[in-house]
């Protein structure tokens, strides 16, 4: 699990941003990549809107990124040494909540072919055929920006003319130990301190357990469900768990995977709806054969909570809220499966 690391974003124009982005793009793009010193700047600059994100307490900016009127982004950077840590995504999630202040109808970008999976995590997908530009294979792509009644949460702060965005700090980040329950289940489950719960055969229990291990989770959540029975994950208090978790803070991460989704779509499954209006901060994947994963139903939070329908007719919930090594076990299984799996054709249509 990735350490916290708390930061700022600045929207400047170009005669401010000018210095501090391009040490950055020379550091990456030329020395790192071997694209031409010419090709740091270009012509579109003066007019776009430039982004640079700082470390709480840094002086020099560790990530860079521009967007034009019509929601071209570009220029995309984060030092080597942070990368992998969740500094890209949150800087290409405000540039997403830019774009949707400004109206826009999609962003767009020039992808390195490297970055396809860090970009379609993002919810973007491909436009036409792969090219080379600056002597690199780039695949277009497109996002379409998120709708007015679902934007993408952070906490904004004004420091004057100029906006900020900043990270969770230790003052407005709660961890599950001190987070108030928004619509309390009843269970008294707590992740992280209860051990084995006794298996749960009622529905409402079921339910129960699922949005507390869900709502209680700190950063990462991951639900495998073949079919995502609309009982369980179709139900208003699991919904709103896991739209909780996949807006806790910049680190959070929302994984689920289905083995089958053509009825889910078609079904208009509330789940699915809610993927798709945060589809950057929720990923949906599909298995496929050679990598099923052999589960009714699977809810693992964060290193520690697991919950397993061992059968779903009739329901039976097993679990345990503090259990480390079994939720390690689980990820190893799911490694495989996860990493083979597919973004399903129907919601790429949806995502059109």
């Amino acid at each position: 699990m990735h350490s916290r690391l708390h930061f700022h974003i600045l929207q400047l124009p170009w005669h401010q941003a000018k210095e501090e982005a391009m040490a950055l793009r020379t550091e990456i793009f030329h020395r790192e990549q071997g694209i031409a010193l010419e090709l740091m700047s270009d012509e579109q600059d003066p007019d776009a809107l430039h982004f640079l994100l700082y470390l709480e307490g840094d002086k020099l900016p560790s990530g860079t990124a521009r967007m034009l009127a019509n929601g071209r982004i570009g220029r995309v950077a984060v030092s080597q040494p942070l990368r992998g840590q969740g500094l890209g995504e949150a800087l290409m999630r405000y540039l997403h909540d830019i774009a949707l202040q400004l109206d826009l109808e999609a962003t767009h970008l020039h992808a390195q072919q490297g970055s396809l999976p860090f970009y379609e995590r993002l919810g973007y997908r491909p436009q036409g055929e792969p090219f080379v530009e600056a002597g690199i294979p780039h695949q277009a792509m497109q996002r379409p920006v998120a709708p007015a009644n679902a934007p993408i949460e952070f906490t904004a702060v004004q420091e004057g003319p100029r906006p900020i965005i900043k990270a969770p700090s230790p003052e407005d980040y709660q961890p599950r130990a001190t987070r108030p329950a928004d619509d309390p289940v009843q269970t008294d489950a707590s992740l992280g301190s209860t051990g084995a719960i006794a298996p749960l055969k009622e529905l409402d229990q079921v339910i129960d357990h699922i949005a507390a291990l869900i709502a209680q989770a700190d950063e990462q959540v991951f639900i495998y469900a073949p079919t995502l029975n609309p009982q369980l994950f179709a139900h208003p208090k699991v919904l709103d768990a896991i739209s909780a978790a996949a807006r806790r803070n910049p680190f959070s991460r929302v994984q689920i995977l289905v083995s089958e989704i053509s009825a889910m779509v078609k079904q208009h499954h509330p789940l699915l709806q809610l993927q798709q209006r945060i589809n950057s901060l929720i990923s949906l994947r599909c298995t496929i054969p050679a990598y099923p994963l052999d589960s009714h139903a699977l809810v693992l939070a964060d290193d520690c909570g697991w919950l397993e329908l061992v059968d779903d007719n009739p329901l039976c919930l097993c679990g345990n809220f503090n259990d480390g090594p079994r939720v390690k076990q689980w990820r190893e299984r799911i490694k495989y499966p996860w990493n083979h799996s597919v973004i399903p054709q129907d919601i790429r249509q949806m995502s059109l």
